[in-house]
C-alpha cells in the first residue's frame, strides 16, 4: 500500500514545489518592482519640497516687500505735499 501512495505524493510534492518557486520569482519581482516605485516617489517627495520652499520664501518676501512699498510710497506723498 505504501509504495502505491509514495508515487503520487512525490508528484505532489513536486508540483507544489514548483508552485512555490514561481510564486517566490513572481513576489521577487513585484518587490522589485516596489522598491523601483518607491524610490521615484522619494525623487517627487524631494522636488515637491523644494517646490513649496520656493513658494514659501517668495510668500515671506511678498509679506515684507509690500509693507515697504506701501511706507515709500506713502511718504513720497507727504512730501509731494
Amino acid at each position: 500500500m505504501k509504495s502505491r501512495w509514495l508515487p503520487a505524493n512525490k508528484a505532489g510534492v513536486s508540483t507544489d514545489i514548483n508552485q512555490m518557486d514561481t510564486v517566490t520569482q513572481q513576489n521577487a519581482s513585484l518587490v522589485s518592482e516596489i522598491a523601483t516605485s518607491a524610490g521615484s516617489l522619494q525623487e517627487q517627495v524631494i522636488n515637491l519640497q523644494q517646490s513649496v520652499a520656493r513658494f514659501q520664501i517668495e510668500r515671506a518676501k511678498m509679506e515684507t516687500e509690500l509693507p515697504v512699498a506701501r511706507l515709500r510710497q506713502n511718504i513720497a506723498l507727504v512730501d509731494a505735499r
